[in-house]
C-alpha cells in the first residue's frame, strides 16, 4: 500500500477499547442501522462511542449510572492501579461484589496490556506500554485462570474505585487493597474460591471447568 495511503488510513482511525485501530466511520454506521428490533444494545461500561470523552469519578453514589461511571471511569487507559500492577500474573481479575439487598455480582475484570509493537516472537516485554493499559469489566466469569480474586461490598464501591484511580504502590494503598483482595495466603482464600467456583458452574452449567489457580498472584503475605 502507498505510504500516502497507510498515513492516511492512520489518521482515519481512533482506538476503541478491545478493537485497537478500528474506523469509527464503523461504530457510527453500527450504532444508527441496527434495528430497536433486535434488541442489541451496547456495553454500558465497556464500549466508548466516538467522540466520547473518558468520564471522571462521580462526587456521589446515588444512581446505578453513578456506579456506572465509576466502571467507565477506571477502565480508561493510564488508570493508576492497572499501570502499576502490570507484571504476567495480573491480567484477570474475579470480583464479588456483596450487594446490600443479599444478592451477589461477579465480575471479571480483563485488563488490556497495550504492545507498541506485534511484529516479534520475543522480547514481548520491550513492547509493552503500561500507560496505555486499561481494563474491561465484565459481567460474569471469563477465563479459566483467575489471577486474583476481589471480595468488595457495595458500600465500600465508592473507596475501591478511589483505591484504582489513584493507586501509587504506598504501603497506605497496599493497606487498602488488601481489605479487598483476597492474598493466596489468607484462610479466605478457599472460600473465596468455593464461592467462584459455585458461581461459574451455575453460570455455565455446560462449558464451565474447575477454575486453575496455577497463574494466581504468587507472593504470599
Amino acid at each position: 500500500m502507498p505510504r500516502g495511503r497507510k498515513k492516511s488510513l492512520r489518521k482515519s482511525r481512533k482506538r476503541s477499547k478491545g478493537f485497537p485501530g478500528t474506523p469509527l466511520i464503523h461504530f457510527r454506521r453500527t450504532a444508527k442501522h441496527i434495528l430497536p428490533a433486535t434488541n442489541i444494545t451496547f456495553d454500558a461500561v465497556n464500549y466508548e462511542r466516538a467522540g466520547a470523552a473518558n468520564p471522571v469519578l462521580p462526587e456521589k453514589y446515588k444512581t446505578k449510572d453513578d456506579y456506572l461511571r465509576a466502571f467507565r471511569a477506571v477502565s480508561k487507559p493510564g488508570t493508576p492501579f492497572f499501570s502499576v500492577i502490570n507484571d504476567s500474573n495480573a491480567n484477570v481479575i474475579y470480583m464479588r461484589i456483596r450487594l446490600k439487598n443479599g444478592k451477589d455480582h461477579a465480575i471479571s475484570i480483563v485488563i488490556n496490556r497495550w504492545h507498541n509493537n506485534v511484529t516479534y516472537l520475543f522480547g514481548e516485554k520491550n513492547t509493552l506500554n503500561a500507560s496505555k493499559d486499561s481494563a474491561d469489566f465484565i459481567s460474569g466469569l471469563i477465563g479459566s485462570y483467575p489471577n486474583y480474586f476481589f471480595d468488595v461490598r457495595e458500600e465500600d464501591l465508592p473507596d475501591f474505585f478511589d483505591l484504582l484511580a489513584h493507586f501509587e504502590k504506598s504501603p497506605a494503598d497496599y493497606e487498602r487493597l488488601a481489605k479487598y483482595g483476597v492474598n493466596r495466603a489468607e484462610d479466605r482464600l478457599w472460600d473465596t474460591y468455593d464461592w467462584f467456583q459455585k458461581r461459574f458452574y451455575e453460570d455455565e452449567p455446560v462449558t464451565a471447568g474447575l477454575l486453575d489457580l496455577n497463574r494466581y498472584y504468587h507472593l504470599a503475605k
